[in-house]
């Protein structure tokens, strides 16, 4: 069932206004009107009574409908309000919408003009009560985004342009501990004023343009806060929630992090170089070496040159691998299954270990990358060779899950610039069980 709609009928024939009550009612049952003679009455009425809808005469005493309309409009601007008059003409009809009549009907003979009238109180109502719903969402939303406002954690305001610039209207709470400046301070003013430093100007002016054409911002600015200048990442919300107010602007704090990315920067430079002195500065000599080896097999035949050719290939090798790590990171290639002593005495014959020996206890196998593999064991061997003591040549491997060789070997070896190495072997083996697997 429909609310009820109290309709306000003031006319000065009571007759009149009398047939117009039954034929509204009768019209549709959720009328109830109250009907008055006088414009002063009527205004009494509107002062304690709730209505929905004023339905009034033209030609009344002491004042016409038109001055009633707008002692009306003065206190209730929005009620709907029909000039239902038996004078009827353009003129008549014009001066009353611009005074703020919801509509104007011409009186007429019979009674067909009643389902008339009932139809456009009925929308008028409708469209008024429709307008007071969105209305109070509307005012729900602002105060939910105002609470919002005031507790989000990143520092925001609110702007609108005036004469082509950005001025602030409102500032939540983080803006004013980020940036120094509290509400009486702030708005009113160039945003560009009170935090963009003087040489981020131009870059300011840029912003403002794209944000006055209506685009998203989204980038990286140096901006001028209460503890000096930091980095923040701003971005632009077009969001006009009231009268004033064009747009809301962020700011998130990205400092930390564009200082790790600058740093990060200043390091691959650094590499670039480590990078370029490894691919010239060390292949250079290797190549000469190379072409001198060549020449000393025409002049000798001796079983040593092998070795050297052998020592230079690995140079060669070694070189690779390092720009391939440089440039790539720490990744491997392909993980394959590697017998342990297998390449363990294999590897102990490409390097100089003079009368040391080595045995290995262990028929251990594990997934790993051969050619670092290679050169850890490798620099473990150069190692326990230079800097170990006479009776520690002998290393054994012992055969224990992957974990505890790890933590055995790190234990071995010396503690000398073999820490490195230590440190490289220790991070190199498999770290489970699982994936290690014994040879039967």
């Amino acid at each position: 069932m429909s609310e009820p709609i109290r309709v306000l009928h003031v006319d000065n024939d009571p007759e009149f206004a009398d047939l117009t009550a039954e034929f509204l009612c009768r019209e549709n049952e959720v009328f109830s009107v109250v009907t008055v003679r006088e414009p002063e009455a009527a205004r009494a009425t509107l002062a304690e009574e709730p209505i929905d809808c004023v339905v009034s005469d033209y030609e009344m005493t002491p004042v016409d409908g038109i001055e009633f309309l707008e002692a009306v409009r003065e206190e209730h601007p929005d009620l709907p309000f029909i000039l239902f008059t038996g004078r009827g003409s353009e003129a008549v009809a014009s001066e009353a919408i611009s005074a703020g009549a919801t509509d104007y009907l011409q009186k007429e003979t019979g009674t067909s003009q009643y389902a008339v009238l009932a139809n456009r109180i009925e929308n008028a109502v409708a469209r008024h009560q429709a307008r007071r719903r969105s209305r109070r969402q509307l005012r729900r939303e602002r105060e939910r985004f105002s609470a919002l406002f005031e507790e989000f954690p990143e520092p925001t305001f609110a702007y609108e342009y005036v004469d082509n610039e950005p001025i602030i209207r409102e500032i939540n709470d983080a803006f004013e501990e980020t940036f120094g400046y509290d509400a009486e301070c702030a708005v009113g003013t160039r945003v560009d004023d009170l935090v963009v430093p003087p040489d981020r100007m131009t870059e300011a002016k840029e912003i403002d343009e794209q944000v006055r054409a209506g685009e998203s911002v989204d980038r990286v600015v140096l901006r001028q806060t209460a503890d000096g200048q930091r980095y923040f990442s701003l971005r632009n919300i077009p969001l006009s929630l009231e009268e004033g107010i064009d747009g809301f602007a962020v700011f998130t704090d990205i400092h930390e992090r564009k200082r790790r990315e600058q740093d990060l920067e200043r390091k691959n430079e650094r590499l670039e170089q480590f990078v370029s002195i490894v691919s010239h500065d060390l292949r250079n000599p290797l190549n000469v070496a190379s072409s001198r080896l060549t020449l000393a097999r025409d002049d000798c035949d001796s079983e040593h040159l092998e070795y050297v050719a052998s020592a230079h290939d690995r140079i060669g090798t070694i070189i690779e691998d390092t720009l391939t790590l440089a440039r790539q990171g720490d990744s491997v290639d392909e993980m394959r299954v590697v017998d342990l002593p297998t390449v363990a005495r294999r590897w102990w014959e490409s390097v100089q270990t003079a009368d040391a020996d080595l045995a290995i206890a262990t028929e251990l196998t594990i997934r790993a990358d051969a050619d670092r593999l290679r050169h850890v064991i490798e620099n473990l061997y150069r190692n326990a060779v230079e800097h170990g003591s006479r009776r520690a040549l002998a290393r054994r491997l012992p055969r224990t899950p992957s974990s505890m060789a790890r933590r055995a070997l790190a234990r071995r070896l010396p503690r000398t610039p073999s820490s490195m190495a230590r440190r490289a072997l220790a991070r190199k083996l498999p770290r489970t069980p699982s994936n290690t697997t014994a040879s039967p």
